[in-house]
């Protein structure tokens, strides 16, 4: 929760004003909502001459709407702005003194703007050093594409080589909706999730000890829920190249006593993917055979979604939120995979024609209930929430051949996970530089395996309750700000094999301290320092217990059993905030202990044509130390291009060492050891010419990585989009191409005791959609902002 520091144009005006010997005197107050009296956090404060012809000074509000700005003797219009509010304009006379004015309140404008432009422009992209904020409504390609595809424009953020998610080069990101867990967040309702549904995403690197411990990096999508008087609404309608279509309506209705919002969407898609593998298989060094295997992958897929909601202002200082979602994705994976076997002298043996018919169908219902609540003193107040979801997994497998040595064979998966959660916050203020926040967050989770093979049920029960506790103490002084917290979490997990009658327990009792500290050198640079311990607990596909089966020569199974990994995490940074460029560098080391590492064994389910079946698992071994150097920046050239970007660049030192015995009553020893540098960029450039057309091109690219068994080549991409307003700015054409070169390819080889195998996966065609959107009573329209200085006093 640090303050989010804006930092936009500083007129040269007041750049001299403030750097002038001429005595200042500081003018502060508090901005407020005029209805529910909650402070406005980022209302912009400006000092101008009495005409209101010329900027002197101002500034943004913080987390309290709080501003204080120092300016010169003289009579001054003080004008107000913040969005969806009527503008209000203040005469102060200054006379050697300074003065506290006191609360302005602000009136919610039922005319609201939907954008604001500062100096022309759109403000679509905000950062600082541990915060990032997107405004999707800004990204030119949002009409039309998921929520996974919008996050690989935001800097920092991209797709792993396995297509998960990393910030800074690093997995284990924990995604929120609206600040919370839930089912939606999950790789393959991702997939589902319309970035038209999507106001914002917040990028936080380094969460303090109010976030859950599991919670190393933090993508947080907030959904739209409309901000303006009345009824709105808007309707998207998508096609595209390859069998690509569908639709998205949001609606909502405000008044001053609540707001009822809605979306509805749906999408069909039919994505193509060509996987090539090359193996060598090896028995003491010696080659015993060769395996070249071709798959061509169709995926299509139908996902609907549905979310309903209502505010409900009980008071000027109480909100009450009621929100249900309901997700439905319907999809299949059809593979038809060719594979040819060799002997060691790379002789012809035989072939087989496999086609892999696998169901997916997850039927999602969740609900939450909201409440906040403020004081009267200036920053206390309470939110709590509790949020309840089923999500409902069905698989069905569905394996034939054309070789007789591989068995035909049909089984189906069911996956229920139940989750209940609970949040409590309260927030003290001490002062106006200091204040407490403490808090409760309580997580009960369910979910039954259940495989059904040769009608024989397997099941395996899996619970995990876990109870977290924090405080967190803030401190600011003039140039200097302190943040520590600490959190307290209580872990019961539980796995109960049905079939054996058999239950194991484990419980995870620990502290994980955060500290923050920022000390600012003047308004344009800072120096920032953190320092954190997390934990990994395994995901869902580490820890799903039973063998999936890829082909008949690959499969993948998860390991119940595995154990959370333990992080300590430790940032300095350098900020830059100028006129045109804000830039963010940090140094970083992390430390990852009992690291959950993949591991791939060979079995002798093949002996009959010579061909070992290779099994990948998940195991803890060892440990990784990574030590990295990341840049963030955003550069507006002019009122019509600006570009937005990172730089990564990090070194792996891997260690450990993990024994096993294989199914030749071989002992194998793998060493893990290793070091390697590798890293990842990306270039978001946007192009903007008022009443023509917005233009935006992405290139993204991952460096070479080495680990002690495998190979990922580097890869670069591009993606891009153009977007033109019409009638009267009430409507949006749009297209978004992903992948634009398709070089969008997936090389990596890994080496192992007795074979080699490279792995090749490849998109068959790039993804083309054509969107357009029409608004209701939400007509695009802009105002012009400037004020010339950043604030100064950060919130964690």
């Amino acid at each position: 929760m640090r303050k989010l520091i804006l930092l936009l144009t500083i007129l040269p005006i007041s750049f001299f004003a403030q750097n002038s010997t001429t005595p200042t005197y500081t003018i502060s107050g508090k901005i407020i909502d005029a209805t529910t009296k909650a402070p406005l956090e980022y209302a912009t404060v400006i000092f101008k001459s009495i005409d209101s012809t010329k900027n002197i000074a101002g500034e943004i509000t913080n987390q309290r709407g709080n501003f204080s700005i120092e300016v010169k003797n003289g009579t001054y219009n003080l004008a107000i702005d913040f969005v969806s509010y009527i503008s209000k304009i203040v005469a102060i006379t200054v006379n050697n003194k300074s003065i506290n004015i006191g609360n302005i309140e602000l009136e919610n404008d039922t005319e609201s703007l939907d954008e604001i432009l500062i100096n022309g422009k759109v403000e679509a992209f905000k950062i600082t050093q541990n915060k990032q904020v997107y405004n999707v409504s800004k990204d030119f390609s949002a009409n039309g594409v998921s929520a996974t595809q919008i996050l690989n424009n935001i800097p920092s953020v991209s797709e792993g080589a396995d297509g998960e998610l990393t910030i800074r080069g690093q997995g284990n990101v924990t995604v929120l909706i609206d600040g919370k867990i839930s089912s939606l967040s999950k790789a393959d309702a991702l997939k589902s999730l319309p970035a038209g549904s999507i106001d914002k995403i917040e990028v936080i690197s380094n969460p303090g000890a109010s976030y859950r411990a599991s919670a190393t990096g933090i993508i947080n999508i907030i959904l739209k829920k409309g901000k303006n008087h009345g009824l709105n609404s808007s309707i998207t309608g998508s096609g595209g190249y390859k069998d690509i279509y569908g639709g998205l309506f949001n609606m909502n209705y405000k008044s001053k006593s609540i707001n009822i919002f809605s979306t509805l969407s749906y999408a069909h898609s039919a994505k193509n993917n060509l996987i090539a593998i090359k193996n060598e298989y090896y028995n003491n060094n010696i080659t015993t055979g060769f395996l070249d295997e071709n798959s061509e992958v169709n995926s299509p897929s139908n996902d609907y979604m549905a979310i309903v909601g209502a505010e409900f202002y009980l008071s000027h200082k109480s909100t009450l939120t009621a929100t249900a979602k309901y997700d439905n994705i319907n999809r299949k994976q059809l593979t038809n995979t060719n594979s040819k076997f060799y002997d060691a002298s790379n002789n012809f043996i035989s072939e087989n024609i496999g086609l892999n018919d696998t169901g997916f169908k997850d039927e999602i219902f969740e609900y939450t209930l909201d409440f906040k609540k403020h004081f009267n003193k200036e920053g206390q107040e309470i939110s709590t929430y509790i949020t309840y979801s089923n999500d409902n997994e069905h698989f069905l497998y569905d394996f034939s051949n054309s070789n007789p040595s591989f068995k035909d064979e049909t089984y189906t998966e069911e996956n229920t996970l139940e989750n209940l959660e609970f949040s409590f916050k309260y927030k003290h203020p001490f002062s106006e530089t200091s204040g407490m926040e403490i808090g409760y967050l309580g997580t009960f989770g369910k979910t039954p395996f259940i495989q059904t093979k040769a009608q024989i049920d397997e099941k395996i029960t899996y619970t995990d309750y876990i109870h977290g506790v924090f405080l967190e103490y803030e401190k600011s002084w003039n140039s200097f700000y302190l943040g520590v917290g600490l959190r307290a979490e209580f872990t019961a997990l539980n796995t109960n094999f049905n079939n054996l009658n058999t239950e194991q327990k484990n419980t995870f009792n620990d502290l994980f301290p955060a500290i923050y500290a920022e000390y600012n050198l003047n308004d344009s640079n800072s120096l920032s320092l953190s320092y954190s311990r997390t934990i990994q607990r395994p995901g869902y596909n580490e820890l799903r217990p039973f063998e999936i089966k890829i082909s008949e020569t690959t499969s993948y199974i998860g390991n119940i059993n595995l154990q959370p990994v333990d992080i300590n995490s430790s940032n300095f940074s350098y900020n830059y905030y100028g006129n045109k460029l804000t830039l963010i560098s940090s140094l970083y080391w992390n430390n990852y202990e009992n690291i959950i590492q993949p591991i791939s064994f060979e079995t002798n389910e093949n002996s009959v044509i010579g061909i070992p079946k290779i099994v990948t698992t998940f195991i803890n071994v060892g440990a990784i130390d990574m030590y990295g150097l990341s840049l963030t920046a955003n550069l507006d050239v002019t009122k019509w291009l600006d570009f937005s970007g990172s730089a990564n660049v990090y070194e792996i030192i891997d260690t450990g060492i993990y024994k096993y015995t294989n199914d030749a009553n071989e002992i194998i020893e793998k060493d893990f050891s290793n070091s390697d540098l590798s890293g990842n960029f990306n270039l978001l450039s946007k192009v903007k010419i008022p009443k023509v057309f917005d233009f935006q091109f992405n290139i993204i690219n991952s460096l070479a990585l080495t680990s002690a068994f495998s190979n990922r080549i580097g890869n670069t991409y591009a993606t891009a989009s153009i977007n033109k307003d019409l009638f009267n700015n009430n409507a949006s054409l749009s297209l978004a191409v992903d992948d634009i070169f398709n070089s969008k390819v997936r090389n990596k080889t890994w080496y192992e005791t007795n074979y080699t195998s490279n792995r090749i996966k490849s998109q068959q065609f790039q993804t083309v959609v054509l969107s357009f959107t029409y608004r209701f009573n939400q007509d695009k329209q802009s105002k012009s902002i400037n004020f010339d200085k950043k604030q100064k006093t950060p919130q964690i």
